[in-house]
């Protein structure tokens, strides 16, 4: 094996004073009580393998894989260390080294299904054959990943989007929504309340039709290369200077992280557009005396830092009661797909965050990301109870304002 080196990695690694302060916030440390799977263990070994004095060895891997890149590192800590950045570099570095630590067939599948992210409906429908489920029970591991698939079908709705929303009434403003890829199959109720409410308030919404995945899959797997040709894509299609709303934050994230800054600094989450330039007066609110806890995703208060955003617009419904959801700056365990190759750990940080929805009581519980809300649906007792993403909840309690 070559050595990897890699100047801007090892600049990152050594910004680390090991002060410990994030090893506390970790999930995968509170799960396995590992110092190697902790932030600053992690970092020790990149810094290693960086300097040439470990080798990357399959154990070492094992620790980085364990990783769900929730970055709650990254807030708590006192050096601004860009531990995302350097996760993900040395996943890239350790695929170049390794290419069988990402067989050629799921690269394949990956790539294909981020440049058209169609195919996942497709997929879904698929699925749905009476001859094709009792096959996929027989597949390997089938019992990681059954459950999130079932949720998949139950969510999936087909939609053909249109390239133009124009509001009904005075138009107030121009705005380009990015769909996602399985968010376009499964999370159809929130994208339609999203353009709803963006025309209500008078924007426009543009919803480009070839734009393509944001390189969150293929950047965690490794994948760099494969992950900056889907970002030049998404600037190409999304040029211009008009605000890009996302609804998932794990694609908001990826977005506003990886882009430029006349690209990245146009990225926001819908709730926070909303908050910042919606006119309120223009809509009322219809009460809801009903509890509701809303869950953070990891991306939205780590990355994009607004998830205090969704919590403010829930409160203008009235009577409505916000619950506080004990452990929310803790991951739900999700993870894009780390909760299909990391089971045992993603259904124990699961389980604690069901248990505090519970402890709440509340009628009502929303995410603002959908694949958060989909592992989370897994273990929810009850049709009645499952989480929604929070502006569902906003759409069906606001109208028009009777004097506009």
């Amino acid at each position: 094996m070559s050595e990897i080196r890699h100047p801007e990695l090892l600049a990152i690694a050594d910004n680390c004073v090991a002060c410990g302060l994030c090893v506390p916030q970790c999930p995968s440390y509170q799960v396995l009580q590992n110092e190697a799977d902790s932030p600053r263990g992690r970092i020790a070994l990149m810094r290693g393998v960086l300097e040439h004095k470990l080798q990357p060895t399959a154990r070492l891997q094992q620790h980085l894989d364990q990783c769900l890149t929730c970055r709650q590192c990254e807030k708590v800590c006192p050096n601004q260390v860009a531990y995302g950045r350097l996760v993900d570099g040395m996943r890239a570095e350790l695929l170049q080294q390794q290419p069988a630590r990402l067989p050629w067939l799921k690269r394949l599948g990956l790539q294909r299904l981020a440049h058209r992210p169609q195919w996942w409906g497709r997929l879904l429908k698929l699925v749905r054959l009476p001859l094709v489920r009792p096959l996929l029970r027989h597949l390997p591991a089938s019992q990681a990943w059954l459950p999130t698939l079932r949720e998949m079908m139950r969510r999936y709705q087909p939609q053909r989007w249109q390239p133009c929303y124009p509001p009904s009434g005075e138009e107030r403003g121009e705005v380009m929504l990015f769909l996602g890829c399985l968010a376009r199959a499964v999370d159809v109720a929130a994208i339609n309340a999203a353009i709803q409410l963006l025309n209500l308030f008078g924007f426009r919404v543009w919803v480009p039709q070839q734009q393509v995945c944001c390189g969150a899959l293929l950047k965690h797997a490794g994948d760099a290369v494969g992950a900056a040709g889907l970002l030049a894509t998404n600037r190409n299609v999304f040029a211009g200077t008009m605000p890009v709303l996302t609804l998932a934050s794990g694609c908001g994230a990826d977005l506003q992280d990886a882009g430029d800054a006349s690209f990245g600094a146009r990225v926001m989450e819908v709730a926070a557009f909303l908050e910042r330039h919606a006119d309120w007066r223009l809509v009322e609110c219809a009460p809801l005396a009903e509890r509701v806890t809303l869950h953070d995703p990891c991306t939205l208060r780590n990355v994009m830092r607004s998830e205090q955003a969704y919590h403010r617009l829930l409160q203008r419904i009235p009577g409505l009661q916000l619950l506080p959801l004990a452990g929310n700056q803790q991951c739900c365990g999700a993870a894009g797909t780390y909760h299909l190759q990391h089971p045992q750990i993603a259904r124990q940080l699961r389980d604690d965050k069901i248990s505090a929805i519970n402890t709440t009581g509340a009628e009502h519980v929303c995410s603002a990301n959908f694949a958060c809300g989909m592992w989370l649906n897994t273990a929810l007792d009850g049709a009645e109870r499952q989480v929604q993403h929070p502006l569902l909840l906003l759409q069906q309690q606001i109208r028009k304002a009777s004097s506009c």
